[in-house]
C-alpha cells in the first residue's frame, strides 16, 4: 500500500481503529483485485472470523466481505471515469470481480445504474467537456500506478458509508 494510502487509512483511523481492521483494510487494499476469503482476512488480523465479523460490522455496518465488494464496485467506478471507451468486462476483472454479471449488479445495486449507462453519461459529459485521457497514461494508472485511483474510490467509501 502506498503511503498517500497508509495515510488516508491512519487518518481515518484517528478515532482509535483497531489494529485488526487496519491490517485488514490495507490488506484489502493492496490487493483488491485478487480473490480473497474471510479466512484468508482473518489470518491476516490475527483473530477469529467472528471477531473480524463483529468489529469490522461495528465500524462500518457491513462485514468485511461486503465492505470490499463495494469498494470494488466504487473503483471499477473511478476506472470508467478514467476511461470510458475500455471494456467495462476488463474493467470489472481489473477490480476483483470474477464474473461480468456479478460486476453489473453489484454495480446497478451501489451506484443506481447499470455499468453501460454509467459509461454512456460519462461519454456524455467528457464529449461537452473535451476532455482527454492517453491511452498509455490511462494504462499506468490501472495497472501500475493505482495508488490515486485505490485512494479515490476509498474516499467515495468513507462517503458511502456516511449515506448508508
Amino acid at each position: 500500500v502506498t503511503m498517500e494510502i497508509q495515510e488516508a487509512i491512519r487518518m481515518h483511523g484517528d478515532d482509535g481503529m483497531p489494529d485488526a481492521i487496519h491490517r485488514v483494510l490495507c490488506y484489502m487494499l493492496e490487493n483488491f483485485a485478487e480473490e480473497m476469503s474471510l479466512d484468508e482476512l482473518a489470518d491476516v488480523a490475527n483473530v477469529t472470523k467472528f471477531n473480524l465479523c463483529r468489529n469490522f460490522r461495528r465500524r462500518y455496518g457491513v462485514s468485511p466481505m461486503r465492505w470490499l465488494w463495494i469498494f470494488r464496485t466504487l473503483l471499477a467506478g473511478e476506472f470508467i471515469k478514467l476511461t470510458p471507451d475500455w471494456s467495462l468486462t476488463d474493467i470489472a476483472f481489473t477490480c476483483g470481480f470474477s464474473s461480468s454479471a456479478h460486476f453489473s449488479r453489484s454495480f446497478s445495486s451501489i451506484m443506481k445504474k447499470s455499468p453501460s449507462s454509467f459509461r454512456r453519461s460519462i461519454i456524455k459529459k467528457n464529449s461537452s467537456q473535451k476532455k482527454q485521457t492517453s491511452a498509455r497514461s490511462s494504462y499506468r494508472m490501472m495497472f501500475q500506478d493505482n495508488s490515486k485511483m485505490v485512494l479515490s474510490a476509498f474516499s467515495s467509501m468513507l462517503s458511502y458509508q456516511c449515506m448508508n
